[in-house]
């Protein structure tokens, strides 16, 4: 009887750690479609992720990370609370919540968040990075700066960090900053596209328009369905004067992400006229 027990035991827990395996060969899946920006397919995966093993609260985190870039940002919400209700000592819950909080304007109950994950996991560079977001919007330029170094001190991998703190020094115009960040992230990930796009867009502030082309042509040979980077080329082109392949370069990126046409019609209108006079 004790055999046939100890027999029932150890098939149950090959069944179980096969389970297991399974659902994680899943869950891999989703990371896999969320590389390539596959949101619907991510969030199918991760969805089934939870049928599985709706105990894990990494299942929601990632469910929630598909749904924001689905611009479901209320659903994303909820399945963050779910995750921390799920397992409230997992860090990226209340960092994931912390973000959106933050995306909402409610910056008390985002730095409650952002702290409590720290406290939590004080190595998470993306949690670092998004109270630096928070304290540079509210007006503590110097706390947001200490806040991006911590996040490179844990993680001087963290490529996204470098973008955050590039794009601050850019929008202070202080390029050479800029330029180092985006270098850096260069040498992490060079093949990228986004760090050619983001160089571009700081050469094109500097007046070295022949420079920026070059990394814009490079960001869309990288990654031709990345909207973002023929939107950045056509505001490039516009500037020097080809405008039309600028509204081509418009169009496509509208196409992959009508989002930002309204983000960005102004500088669509005045292509567009300055291309019809130039007909006449």
């Amino acid at each position: 009887m004790k055999k046939i027990i100890l027999i029932f035991v150890f098939f149950l827990f090959g069944f179980v750690n096969a389970f297991s395996q399974n659902a994680e060969e899943i869950y891999d899946k989703g990371g896999d479609a969320m590389i390539i920006k596959d949101w619907k397919t991510a969030a199918k995966f991760y969805e089934e992720y939870i049928r599985l093993m709706p105990g894990n609260a990494k299942g929601y985190v990632s469910l929630g990370a598909a749904m924001l870039e689905l611009k479901q940002t209320e659903t994303a919400f909820k399945l963050f609370d779910k995750a921390i209700e799920v397992d409230p000592s997992y860090a990226k819950g209340f960092s994931s919540r912390g973000a959106v909080n933050l995306m909402f304007g409610n910056k008390i109950k985002a730095e409650e968040d952002l702290l409590t994950s720290l406290k939590l996991d004080s190595t998470d560079a993306t949690a670092w990075s998004t109270l630096a977001v928070l304290y540079i919007i509210g007006d503590d330029e110097a706390k947001g700066l200490d806040c991006y170094s911590n996040a490179l001190r844990v993680n001087p991998n963290a490529v996204e960090v470098y973008w955050n703190r590039g794009a601050f020094y850019l929008a202070r115009d202080k390029y050479d900053l800029a330029l180092q960040d985006v270098e850096k992230a260069m040498e992490i990930l060079p093949n990228a596209s986004k760090n050619y796009y983001f160089r571009g867009t700081i050469y094109k502030y500097q007046n070295k328009f022949e420079d920026a082309l070059i990394d814009f042509n490079k960001a869309v040979e990288l990654d031709p369905n990345d909207a973002e980077c023929f939107l950045r080329r056509g505001i490039l082109l516009s500037a020097m004067g080809d405008y039309s392949k600028a509204l081509e370069d418009f169009e496509k990126s509208y196409k992959m992400n009508p989002a930002l046409k309204e983000q960005t019609i102004e500088y669509y209108k005045e292509t567009l006229e300055k291309w019809e006079k130039n007909k006449k």
